[in-house]
């Protein structure tokens, strides 16, 4: 996938969409564009999962008033259907379509990643700015993952335990909101690695 704009300061946004997800989808797109600067360029990529042609005309229609907004679709649904992912409850398959983010995005140095059930109550260019000074990715501490992890016997507590083993779980952070370096993740992961990892 290319560049929608020419411009290099162009602010760059994905998320990922199943055709279920349109309505929470189309909230958090409003919050992106209801705090844009009319100074920047938006390009937002819905990484999408079966999303019918009428729901991504509704949500492209969404940045028709606005000269600086792009919204657009890359269906990521065969390529992820063919990993073999793990998932349980409510979640889609379509969460995993960040970690092919590197591959599908070569014509980019750096995005910003959004899960599509939150709100966006600043510009987002200022996520989007902040320098990685080397690391791969910038994320927060998920708050509500470690609270759920110091309950005992809580599902999430054995879901980093047993199967994420993580060194050091109170570092576990939050992956619907992430700043990542994709011409650096590049060099060191394919989207292939990663979703076999993930697998």
């Amino acid at each position: 996938m290319e560049p929608y704009f020419a411009d290099e300061h162009a602010v760059v946004v994905v998320m990922a969409c199943s055709d279920a997800y349109v309505p929470y989808c189309s909230v958090a797109i409003h919050s992106v564009i209801r705090h844009a600067s009319r100074e920047r360029k938006y390009d937002i990529i819905l990484f999408s999962c079966q999303v019918t042609k009428r729901h991504q005309w509704m949500l492209q229609k969404m940045a028709e008033p606005f000269f600086n907004i792009s919204i657009r679709f890359a269906e990521v649904g065969p390529y992820i259907s063919s990993c073999g992912l793990y998932t349980r409850d409510y979640y889609h398959p379509v969460i995993y379509a960040r970690l092919c983010m590197p591959d599908l995005m070569k014509g980019y140095r750096k995005a910003v990643y959004l899960d599509a059930d939150l709100v966006v109550l600043c510009d987002i260019a200022q996520l989007f700015d902040q320098e990685l000074n080397g690391s791969l990715l910038a994320g927060v501490r998920d708050a509500g993952m470690l609270a759920w992890y110091g309950t005992q016997e809580h599902i999430e507590q054995v879901y980093i335990d047993t199967y994420l083993r993580l060194k050091n779980p109170y570092a576990y952070i939050n992956t619907g909101v992430l700043l990542l370096q994709l011409e650096e993740i590049r060099k060191q992961y394919s989207a292939r690695s990663l979703m076999e990892y993930a697998a």
